[in-house]
């Protein structure tokens, strides 16, 4: 081939191509295929809609030049994933522009080193080797064309300068040329290379890599006794199935055998519980028979005889992953299905009430917080401290010191670091250098996903040899890789994970999620809403603010109890090796904490108000006008009222403010009390709590991080320490 038959575009190309083999991606030649131009060809399935003869085991082809010296004007490019890279392959006309658009808002749209543009508009992103088998279709237009470590599964991409048919609308059928948008960045990819290694340390990767392994377990077909059932009427499941028949009806020249498979395969789902084989094939002849297809014709190298092994689903072949079942349509009809079994299970079930009385009550895990045996979520906006609020706790727990002056069970945690699990480091040593060293808190630095069932298996397992009592998964979004959370059959294989976590440790498991946009309610399906035990919400008091509170939005055992206060502070942890200051933060604990640290049986966790030196009171402190300045006032004058007491609660304080101004007043909240309303308490004592010491010298309420207080007075020098 001399330099005369190449153009320039096709010249580029090849220098392209050549690079690629130079940095172990493999490119093989491919001739045209004969049956293409109407000619011969003796490959077995060519019926010339195979445009290129692919080499034989292209899949073994390995990075060498010779393979690329074969080429031809008129012949087309192969380059093979599975190696040092590989590809994802975008189709914009069936939703693969979406699919993008999702892995970049979710932070897992890995990095690029080459993107292509294909012949019908679609694209090729060149992307570290991800070492998995390729897998057509794992997202809607997305494809990944990869390979495993052992060789198994590759795939393949054709590159420029090959041409090929265009499918997209506006130039269909012509011939159009695979070009570079791009060109392949190779020495950046070497950069993530190790040396020695198959891997490689990109861990731009692994959000892919959770996707497509989550893709591929929903997929995963069953055996036919085990496969999900979905009810469906005669006429239901005739308007399920009309859709992809018509498509076969309407189908042209060379999308006959596509359509007529996609068809089987629907077909298969109601076979042999709505319809036999041969009534399920009749309907596939009938709609054949509205087009060309001809399996007389010379041209023709399959016959509709094919498709009776995908609607029988022999070797796997027709989808398996749920079958149809009859819909009864009368009360009648649904009896008739009951088995005398399942009736025999139910009054199994049933409990008499001596039996029901006895059933024990929950147990604390954080007194008024979490219990045992549950299923909680805490939830929060960005930056509100979700993750530090739940490492403190299982903190405490593991030390079985109270947390924020609450009584908790001592026991092992686990903590799944799905998200950020860099910073984790740094958090614990910022809470063991405040506060000693952790119990038994065991962290798994990496995400597990609740759609990949082996490995969640795995996950239940280990947490039962640990034996918890608390169980943290931060966050949820991590471990739900390729579940959609808005919808409720997704949400509910995170609920089926969730809840067998708990069923094999007694733990309380808690998710760490995020609100939506609304910055209130957990973002996604309401399905999570019914399956929890407790939720419980951060709320900051504002950006960057190091207080906030936590808010109990529900309690489904306990009572419900008024909202934690939070306080964090920042802990100094030296400098890098750059002499720049790392630090992180803590959430702070009440100063009964440390005074019971060494007998926690004595601590009473119920108190909420810890009062110590007596006040003396002035009513010029709060001297604004008004309903609710008056209650903070009366509040404080009743803490100084109490002072010297201990175990004083906000419910109590209340009840004596009620009892000495509002007796004979009825509350405005409707529940026929008589005292403060609801809203003008709360925000009452949130103002009272979040006074601070003053230049005039007037009696304060220090505001801490946790329930338990101290109300001081700055004349007698009383120092909260």
């Amino acid at each position: 081939m001399s330099d005369a038959d190449v153009t320039p575009e096709q010249r580029e190309a090849l220098d392209i191509a050549r690079n690629l083999i130079e940095h172990g991606v493999p490119v093989f030649s491919a001739p045209p295929c004969p049956a293409a131009n109407g000619g011969t060809c003796e490959r077995k399935g060519h019926t010339g809609q195979q445009e290129y003869d692919l080499p034989p085991k292209w899949q073994l082809t390995v990075p060498s030049m010779t393979h690329l010296e074969r080429w031809r004007p008129g012949w087309a490019l192969g380059a093979v994933g599975g190696h040092t890279a590989d590809f994802l392959d975008e189709d914009p006309r069936n939703g693969g522009s979406t699919s993008v658009a999702e892995l970049k808002a979710a932070g897992q749209w890995p990095r690029l080193f080459g993107i292509q543009q294909s012949a019908s508009g679609g694209f090729h992103y060149i992307i570290s080797a991800i070492g998995e088998r390729e897998a057509n279709g794992f997202m809607p237009g997305l494809d990944y064309q990869g390979g495993a470590p052992d060789g198994q599964g590759r795939a393949f991409v054709w590159i420029a300068p090959t041409v090929r048919r265009s499918k997209a609308a506006e130039n269909a059928g012509q011939r159009c040329t695979y070009r570079w948008l791009e060109v392949p960045d190779l020495d950046y990819l070497d950069e993530f290379r190790i040396e020695g290694q198959a891997g490689n340390s990109d861990d731009s990767i692994e959000g892919l890599r959770d996707r497509l392994i989550a893709a591929r377990t929903k997929s995963k077909s069953t055996a036919p006794d085990e496969r999900t059932a979905r009810e469906f009427t005669e006429e239901q499941a005739r308007q399920f199935c009309d859709i992809t028949v018509q498509r076969l009806m309407q189908a042209e020249i060379g999308q006959i055998e596509e359509a007529a498979n996609a068809a089987a395969a629907q077909l298969s789902h109601f076979v042999p519980d709505f319809w036999s084989e041969e009534f399920a094939y009749s309907v596939l002849m009938a709609a054949l028979g509205e087009t060309a297809y001809d399996p007389d014709h010379p041209a023709s190298g399959w016959t509709a005889e094919k498709f009776r092994d995908v609607l029988a689903g022999v070797n796997g072949r027709a989808p398996s992953d749920w079958k149809a079942v009859r819909k009864a349509e009368t009360p009648q009809e649904a009896a008739a299905q009951v088995e005398p079994d399942a009736v025999d299970a139910l009054l199994a079930e049933m409990m008499t009430p001596a039996q029901i009385e006895n059933i024990p009550a929950p147990r604390h895990l954080i007194r008024g917080v979490l219990t045992l045996d549950s299923e909680a979520w805490m939830v929060g906006g960005p930056g509100s401290k979700k993750s530090f609020t739940a490492l403190d706790m299982a903190a405490c727990i593991s030390l079985g010191r109270p947390w924020q002056g609450l009584e908790t069970m001592q026991g092992p945690s686990v903590i799944i670091v799905a998200e950020g699990a860099s910073g984790t480091g740094k958090r614990v040593k910022a809470w063991q250098k405040s506060y000693g060293q952790m119990g038994p808190v065991y962290f798994l630095p990496r995400p597990v996903q609740a759609a990949n069932l082996g490995a969640w298996a795995t996950l239940v397992k280990a947490c039962q040899r640990i034996a918890p009592v608390f169980v943290v998964i931060d966050t949820q979004a991590r471990v739900t890789v390729g579940l959609e959370e808005n919808s409720a059959k997704d949400m509910g294989v995170f609920v089926d994970a969730v809840s067998a976590i708990r069923h094999a440790t007694g733990a309380c498991v808690m998710a760490v999620h995020h609100t939506g946009r609304r910055g209130q309610d957990a973002r996604g399906s309401s399905a999570l809403d019914g399956a929890q035990s407790t939720e419980l919400t951060i709320v900051p008091d504002g950006q960057r603010s190091l207080t906030g509170k936590m808010k109990i939005t529900k309690q489904k055992d306990l009572d419900e109890r008024g909202d934690v206060p939070l306080r964090f502070k920042v802990i100094d942890l030296g400098v890098n090796e750059f002499g720049e200051p790392i630090n992180s933060l803590v959430l702070t604990q009440p100063d009964a904490w440390r005074e019971h640290e060494t007998d926690a049986a004595s601590f009473d966790p119920a108190s909420s108000v810890q009062v110590r030196e007596p006040l003396s009171w002035t009513q010029k402190y709060v001297t604004r006008e008004g309903a609710q300045f008056l209650v903070q006032r009366q509040i404080l004058q009743t803490l100084a009222d109490l002072a010297g007491q201990e175990g004083r609660t906000e419910g109590s304080v209340r009840a004596a403010v009620n009892e000495r101004w509002y007796a004979d007043r009825p509350a405005k909240d409707g529940r026929g009390r008589n005292g403060v309303d609801k809203q003008t308490w709360d925000r009452s004592w949130t103002a009272v709590m979040k006074l601070v010491d003053s230049d005039i010298g007037e009696p304060v309420v220090v505001a801490g991080s946790s329930p338990a207080r101290k109300i001081i007075n700055p004349e007698l020098d009383v120092t909260d320490e």
